[in-house]
């Protein structure tokens, strides 16, 4: 199995480990909603099986993620415009890790927040900002073109929608933790045929 296929089998372990996380964990919580509640709600302070929730659910998606992050660093993509987004994309899974160790307040209310609301509402900003900029500079790097643009901007634009709580913060979000993780594995899938070429002029 080449390494680029690895890294595409962890991403994807990664994204099914997230939507069973959420999806159990909604199932376990009344009154859960999709549509309105961040997910971060499933482990705040005072949710039914908070602590759970973050370690075994969120923290064990991002762990999920690196080996990916690793082979990239050191087998796929070697220039150092690749490698300079890589590391602004890591931050996506080291922030969101680090905010299982910092559960919201119960339903993640913004009124009158803990500190530890508070770190782990900017860990969450700071991890979006971190994917949606990494992807960019990502994408751009493998092509040299304009294509990432667009993609880059509905990111951009769900990202900045996290930032107001609404009736559809739920959905938004999901949206945007899909739309990066998609946009991932498309990347990883043309560096897979670009080394799939390279093999096959040999």
């Amino acid at each position: 199995m080449r390494k680029v296929d690895i890294a595409l089998v962890f991403v994807a372990m990664s994204y099914l480990w997230l939507v069973a996380t959420v999806t159990i964990g909604a199932q376990l919580y009344p009154g859960y909603s999709h549509i309105s509640h961040f997910m971060s709600v499933l482990g705040a302070t005072g949710a039914p099986h908070g602590p759970t929730v973050n370690f075994w659910g969120f923290l064990a998606v991002e762990l999920l993620l690196l080996p990916s992050f690793i082979i990239c660093f050191i087998d796929l993509m070697r220039s150092r415009a690749e490698r300079v987004a890589l590391v602004v994309f890591s931050g996506y899974p080291f922030f969101i890790g680090l905010a299982a160790f910092f559960p919201c307040d119960f339903e993640c209310r913004m009124a009158d927040p803990s500190q530890s609301q508070l770190i782990h509402s900017a860990a969450g900003l700071f991890a979006y900002f971190c994917a949606v900029v990494g992807l960019c500079l990502l994408a751009r790097a493998q092509e040299g073109r304009s294509y990432w643009f667009v993609p880059g901007l509905v990111l951009f634009a769900l990202f900045l929608s996290l930032m107001l709580e609404t009736a559809l913060s739920g959905l938004l979000q999901r949206g945007l933790e899909t739309g990066a993780y998609l946009w991932f594995v498309l990347i990883l899938l043309q560096k897979r045929q670009k080394v799939g070429s390279v093999l096959a002029s040999r």
